[in-house]
């Protein structure tokens, strides 16, 4: 016997939120739910490691916090304060979109080839002689 049920979609829960949080204690790299939520204008608390790969701004884009306490006050501050909770999660999107988006990686890329062709010199035929034969 197998039940099929269709998953929620974490994007409900996450639209519903008034701050997220990204609890991780151990990993490497970038944190997807991480990104997802600051794309979604969400103000985040998170810990050290979880910015680890994002490399946002304290204060900035979100608040770092990675003990219980500290965690769970940051958590209600922003909370308690509308005004900083908007303010952040505004940063944190637009934060996203200029560093973690396709079109901000893509510009990086071709400013780097379009650097390359102009610090190139073209090779010279090796069909041709030097004097233009």
């Amino acid at each position: 016997m197998s039940a099929r049920q269709r998953p929620p979609d974490p994007a409900d829960y996450i639209a519903r939120a008034a701050v997220c949080i990204n609890l991780v204690q151990v990993g490497a790299g970038m944190q997807n739910k991480l990104i997802e939520f600051m794309a979604m204008r969400k103000a985040v608390v998170a810990t050290t490691v979880a910015n680890e790969g994002i490399r946002a701004t304290l204060g900035d884009h979100l608040v770092i916090a990675d003990e219980a306490r500290s965690f769970a006050d940051a958590v209600l501050a922003l909370l308690a304060d509308p005004a900083q909770r908007d303010s952040l999660a505004e940063a944190a999107r637009n934060y996203i979109l200029g560093h973690w988006s396709w079109e901000a990686d893509f510009l990086a890329l071709e400013a780097e080839m379009l650097k390359a062709l102009e610090d190139s010199t073209p090779p010279q035929n090796a069909l041709s002689s030097p004097e233009g034969d």
